[in-house]
């Protein structure tokens, strides 16, 4: 008996890879890493989820980080 496996990939918002791994059909994915994008002289990021629901494994599958953008506002006194 052959039991199917998948690769599931959660990958930054550079395409960098958190996680990856084979898991058995309908076994549920994870992530223990926590996706991190830097901050800019201008905005902070803050991490919102991934891109699609995560699901349980039925075929291989990329994950992509989604973050929310903040801008920073700076106060300039004369």
């Amino acid at each position: 008996m052959v039991i199917e496996s998948y690769h599931i990939k959660f990958i930054n918002y550079d395409g960098s890879v958190l996680c990856e791994g084979d898991y058995f059909k309908n076994t549920m994915p994870s992530c223990d890493s926590i996706p991190v994008m830097p901050s800019t002289c201008e905005y902070t990021y803050s991490f919102r989820g991934w891109d699609k629901p995560i699901v349980s494994a039925s075929g291989d599958v990329v994950y992509t980080a989604q973050y929310d953008t903040t801008l920073i506002k700076h106060e300039i006194v004369w």
